[in-house]
């Protein structure tokens, strides 16, 4: 298929159609109630700069990822340890993440699981519970469960510490792990 040949009058008025639909849409604009000057212009929209704590908090939630997919792949392989394939891995959370403020980055709170079963988790987690007891045992995943505490309180000083506690866990030998924050309860 190519070019087709318009006439000039039907190439004229296709032109004027245009025109006069941009000046509609020109007069709309300014009958609306601001002016060119006005602060709620549209305009581009200008994502908020997050706050120290909030990078330290995404930091500190890539390194714990890190640190769980690193101690269990020299443990078990690269490997999802709730099905068992090969896939790729994240660090996965025991206790989910909204529940366990408190220990959200304790390493024993982790396992490396592929993205099926992490989304897995989130659509049926009475399913998921007991792959978790048969995973880690009845015993540690109680204890994990009453050490979740919904709602803790991180202040920077806190987290810039499990920060750096997190890279000595990753920089350090397999099966050497540095004694864990203040701020962190123990398993």
């Amino acid at each position: 298929m190519g070019w087709v040949r318009v006439p000039k009058e039907e190439f004229a008025r296709i032109r004027k159609l245009a025109a006069d639909r941009k000046a509609k849409r020109e007069e709309k604009r300014k009958s609306l109630p601001w002016r060119d000057d006005h602060p709620a212009q549209p305009g581009p929209r200008r994502r908020r700069k997050k706050t120290p704590i909030q990078i330290a908090w995404d930091r500190n939630d890539a390194l714990w990822s890190l640190a769980v997919r690193r101690r269990d792949t020299a443990a078990f392989g690269p490997r999802c340890r709730i099905c068992g394939q090969v896939k790729p891995l994240v660090g996965y959370h025991l206790v989910p993440k909204k529940r366990s403020c408190g220990i959200r980055w304790l390493l024993e709170n982790g396992v490396q699981g592929c993205s099926p079963c992490n989304f897995g988790e989130r659509m049926n987690p009475g399913k998921y519970r007991d792959k978790h007891i048969a995973l880690v045992g009845r015993e540690r995943m109680e204890k994990l469960e009453a050490l979740a505490k919904p709602g803790t309180q991180f202040r920077l000083d806190d987290l810039l510490a499990i920060g750096a506690w997190l890279k000595a866990v990753i920089e350090a030998a397999p099966g050497q792990q540095p004694p864990g924050p203040p701020c962190l309860p123990t398993v």
